[in-house]
């Protein structure tokens, strides 16, 4: 063979080789190319975790959570993109490459960042609804904590427990765990104050309905709650509690005629009431007069009489007779525990 076909063999072999390691995907650089995304994407994993862990483990205290979900949202992504490269561009380490990948996502994001942000998550909104909490109590503001601890109450369930309860990290965990019983200690000490509040909505609600049999029911589960509420609404509570009571005592009473008005002539008063009687005798009333400014006389009525409607009476009784003086007359009634006068007449003196 001639040296320059010899020559012209070797140069074609040349760059043969070379393309053909530029584009094999499973030429030597290509291969540490991939071990390199594993590694990054493997390494900024453990990141997410530790920009939580390493600031608790120091201070004691829960970091930034957008910090943290930032480092998240990068090992998440950077997971993704590995697994593709490792799918396109590696052979005989794939396998290990994607069982790397896969082992230390569930580490360190499934088993750890996850249920961190999960934790963080809800303790960001249950803190935001104990600060309207506290707030209603510093204004001793009984209607706002009704609603705050309606919401509260979403937060201290064994299912918010068993979200704090996955964090990972022990410190971190007692930090979620406490502030969890701290916010349930606030809640149990105003549920006594919030259940009697509803339960007199219900009452006043019950009473504007006429449903007094339900008023009851429930003005008398109230009682026996009352001695458990707070000190900052047991004055409150117990004053409207007994308002309502009240006023169901009322709505329950049957209604007593009152004594409106008296008209008094010589030998005949007239009385005026505002609903009807039942019935009237000499036993329901107590009839007295004084005259010219004398002693007060009790004098038993002849006869009593009640208009059709019964909202009227008609009593007859003794005639005064006149004397060598003008006489001024002023007659009483009571009636229910009520005395009412009429205005005074004279009767002239004896011609």
């Amino acid at each position: 063979m001639k040296i320059k076909s010899i020559i012209n063999i070797a140069t074609v072999s040349a760059i043969v080789a070379s393309a053909f390691l530029t584009g094999n995907p499973s030429s030597s650089k290509a291969s540490v190319q991939v071990s390199k995304v594993v590694n990054e994407s493997k390494a900024q994993m453990k990141k997410a975790y530790t920009t939580y862990s390493t600031p608790i483990q120091k201070t004691g205290k829960l970091p930034n959570k957008a910090t943290v979900i930032a480092e998240y949202n990068k090992a998440k992504k950077q997971y993704i993109t590995s697994k593709k490269t490792v799918q396109k561009y590696s052979k005989s380490a794939k396998k290990k490459y994607l069982t790397e990948l896969n082992s230390t996502y569930k580490m360190y994001i499934t088993s750890r960042v996850e249920p961190y942000l999960n934790a963080a998550t809800l303790l960001e909104t249950s803190t935001k609804i104990e600060s309207e909490f506290n707030e209603a109590i510093l204004n001793e503001d009984i209607d706002s904590l009704e609603i705050a601890h309606q919401k509260l109450g979403k937060y201290i369930t064994s299912k918010q427990f068993n979200t704090y309860n996955k964090v990972f990290d022990a410190k971190a965990k007692r930090i979620f765990l406490k502030e969890y019983m701290e916010q349930k200690s606030e809640f149990n000490t105003y549920k006594f104050d919030v259940s009697v509040s509803n339960k007199l909505e219900q009452v006043t609600s019950f009473l504007e309905d006429g449903e007094l049999a339900k008023s009851n029911a429930v003005l008398k589960s109230i009682k026996p709650l009352l001695s458990h509420t707070s000190v900052l609404f047991k004055k409150e509570l117990t004053k409207e509690y007994t308002d309502l009571l009240e006023v169901y005592n009322d709505a329950i009473t049957p209604p007593t005629a009152d004594l409106d008005y008296i008209d008094a002539i010589n030998g005949k008063l007239t009385l005026e009431f505002d609903i009807a009687v039942k019935s009237l005798t000499t036993n329901d009333l107590k009839i007295s007069v004084i005259i010219n400014g004398g002693t007060e006389q009790i004098i038993t009525p002849k006869n009593i009489t009640l208009s059709d409607d019964k909202t009227s009476a008609f009593i007859t009784i003794d005639e005064l007779n006149a004397t060598s003086t003008v006489q001024k007359v002023e007659y009483s009634v009571e009636f229910n525990g009520e005395k009412l006068s009429a205005d005074a007449f004279e009767i002239p003196a004896a011609q």
